[in-house]
């Protein structure tokens, strides 16, 4: 009953509000992707369009996806085995469970932090920083021994989360264009809920070879690390949209 009542208040309310905000391409309006007017009439938006065989073959979407899987199965593990990851260092259930309201609430203004700085800064740099606030997380679950701590995981956690969620929603037509946007970004989904699979499992076959979280968690954390290392140095395309007269 339950998720009746939750698919009912989907269908009233964020239908309604997605039929009447949705619009078609910003062109048809006069705009450009990125909401400012036309300042020319002759004003052109080249666009250059990857198929996905093409975006497969640069190193650009494999960086981008490749830190998507990191952080959805890393990041997932995380929350998975989060009582237990916590219980080890001694929190009860209920102190643990505060994690969530830092979590939440940093999401969301992280998702208004990103998105201003899409058009600032270069999107590697903010993979970079998603990626360091993952490894961090990990290095120091074990490490919140009380309020304060638990309060600076769920703040770390929901920072990485939040910049996540609107660099992955974006930067693939950033890079590809928009016309081969859906079976680009359905490759990259799948590789995300791959990584939602397999995080779990192997924060848990961890837990049985070492008996502890803790050297399966420092151990895993050098793989994003590692990537958010490597990222501003890679060579990557140029992003997609350009303006001529």
């Amino acid at each position: 009953m339950g998720y009746i009542i939750l698919g009912c208040l989907v269908a009233l309310t964020i239908l309604p509000i997605g039929a009447l905000f949705f619009r078609e391409r910003p062109e048809v309006y006069g705009l450009q992707p990125d909401g400012k007017q036309e300042s020319a009439p002759n004003y052109v938006l080249e666009e250059n369009n990857f198929t996905l065989t093409q975006a497969l073959r640069t190193l650009t979407f494999w960086l981008f996806s490749g830190g998507d899987f990191l952080v959805a199965a890393f990041g997932t593990g995380l929350l998975f085995h989060h009582y237990s990851i916590i219980a080890e260092v001694g929190v009860n259930r209920e102190l643990a469970t505060l994690i969530f309201v830092p979590l939440g609430i940093v999401s969301v203004g992280s998702n208004l932090l990103t998105g201003f700085l899409l058009s600032r800064v270069e999107p590697r740099w903010l993979l970079s920083i998603v990626l360091i606030l993952l490894a961090t997380s990990m290095a120091i679950a074990t490490q919140t021994i009380n309020l304060y701590s638990i309060l600076i995981y769920g703040c770390l956690l929901g920072l990485m989360q939040g910049m996540k969620g609107v660099l992955s929603s974006s930067v693939y037509a950033h890079y590809f264009g928009r016309l081969h946007i859906g079976t680009i970004q359905g490759l990259v989904i799948t590789i995300s809920v791959a990584g939602t699979a397999l995080g779990p499992y192997i924060f848990a076959f961890g837990l049985d070879e070492f008996g502890s979280y803790k050297p399966v968690l420092l151990i895993s954390a050098l793989a994003p690390l590692a990537l958010a290392i490597v990222a501003p140095w890679l060579k990557l395309i140029q992003k997609s949209f350009t303006t001529s007269l």
